[in-house]
């Protein structure tokens, strides 16, 4: 079986992977999940509006999904309402290694390696850390707040922010 990379149009690539499975091709789009935020019922303080999370997917690579194909048969492809081209190069499509692209994807997808959800928090309060990417990039500060579930950690930086500032997990680093 061989496999090409589809692209779709904006925000149609479940439609177009449950078009090409009733067609009874195999295709594969790999999700992240995610918390979506959403507004509740009632007040928070200050009169603004309370906010909620919910668990959300989406996919992981934007207008993108992966077909596998027995025969040459692009047309099927192409048929189905949603899809935009089959990727390809001086008018050929294009074959991706199942090994080197699907596979790993499947399985990090698997192991929850795309799950934005699950707390990755290993900072605790107190704790010295160094901010590792953006604007503060190499500022060193100590764990203000770090909670689980929360996507956020509060480090107060030395000599910046006297009520310190939100950073991604992964923006920081022990220190």
């Amino acid at each position: 079986m061989n496999w090409y990379v589809v692209y779709t149009r904006p925000k149609a690539e479940r439609r177009v992977e449950l078009g090409l499975r009733e067609l009874g091709l195999q295709a594969y789009c790999p999700v992240e999940t995610f918390w979506k935020r959403r507004r509740t019922n009632g007040q928070g303080r200050g009169g603004k509006a309370k906010m909620g999370k919910d668990r959300a997917r989406r996919p992981l690579l934007t207008r993108y999904l992966f077909v596998g194909l027995e025969s040459d048969n692009f047309h099927l492809v192409r048929s189905v309402d949603g899809v935009d081209a089959v990727i390809a190069n001086a008018g050929k499509p294009v074959r991706v290694s199942y090994g080197d692209w699907i596979e790993p994807l499947m399985t990090a997808e698997t192991l929850g390696a795309f799950d934005r959800t699950q707390s990755k928090l290993s900072f605790k309060a107190g704790q010295p850390v160094r901010v590792t990417a953006g604007v503060f990039k190499g500022a060193v500060g100590r764990v203000m707040e770090a909670r689980s579930g929360e996507d956020r950690v509060r480090v107060m930086l030395e000599g910046i922010f006297k009520g310190g500032a939100g950073f991604d997990p992964d923006q920081l680093e022990a220190a």
